[in-house]
């Protein structure tokens, strides 16, 4: 080396420690972060520190099981099948043909809780047909009539094209139905909820609509909603497309 050059050493990876798995954890979210970091140390420490990630409950029912030597693919396998509840294979299977988006669940956390019971449920299958089936059940599970009507005319190639067209549809028609709602009924749709009887400023200043109740000043007196008014929001709200 020449006077005055350094050596250029490489930066050292780091990633935070994964929490210890307990008994009734996602064991499938602690394999995920597990083995990157199993990757940064020793292979002759390996198994020591994959056992310094389990509770003590959990280190006392494995402990024994995992055999001495390297870190490997059926380590994992005797961990999960110890320490995840089994179900035989015709219950993953209906599991899995039957699996639906939640709701409140996006489509993309929709696709993943797929591939994962996928992953126990599809075990022999060719890797062809597998690639075939997790679609297929994504195509038919979504919440959304749009998604499922985009994806009849116009069929993803893949479950990556399908989450990706699903998400954008998912995000347009939610704006979409915001917009229209507000154009519907701009004060209805803009007023917060102040009870359990949804009272919201409507019309005339200062008088509110009940849906109890009915349209009334806030004086007290009684008051019809004028029939036009009625007709217009009635017209308006049947312009809304409910997905």
């Amino acid at each position: 080396m020449r006077l005055g050059q350094s050596a250029k050493k490489p930066t050292p990876v780091s990633i935070p420690v994964p929490d210890k798995f307990d008994i009734g954890d996602d064991f499938d979210m602690w394999e995920a972060r597990v083995r990157p970091y199993l990757e940064l140390c020793e292979p002759g420490h390996r198994r020591y520190t994959l056992l310094s990630l389990l509770g003590q409950d959990a280190f006392t029912l494995v402990h024994e099981e995992i055999p001495e030597g390297a870190v490997s693919e059926e380590t994992f396998s005797i961990l999960r099948k110890i320490l995840t509840p089994q179900k035989t294979m015709s219950e993953l299977r209906d599991e899995f043909r039957y699996r639906t988006q939640k709701p409140g669940e996006g489509v993309r956390q929709y696709s993943v809780e797929l591939k994962k019971i996928a992953r126990q449920a599809l075990v022999g299958y060719d890797p062809p047909v597998t690639e075939m089936l997790i679609p297929h059940r994504f195509i038919d599970g979504v919440n959304s009539a749009a998604v499922r009507e985009m994806f009849l005319l116009d069929p993803p190639g893949n479950l990556s094209e399908a989450v990706e067209r699903a998400a954008k549809r998912e995000a347009t028609v939610g704006s979409n139905y915001l917009r229209r709602a507000h154009r519907a009924c701009p004060t209805l749709a803009a007023a917060p909820v102040t009870n359990q009887r949804e009272v919201h400023t409507a019309g005339i200043k200062g008088d509110v609509f009940n849906r109890n109740a009915g349209y009334r000043p806030t004086n007290g007196r009684t008051k019809a909603w004028p029939r036009r008014n009625i007709m217009e929001l009635l017209v308006s709200l049947s312009t809304l497309v409910l997905y």
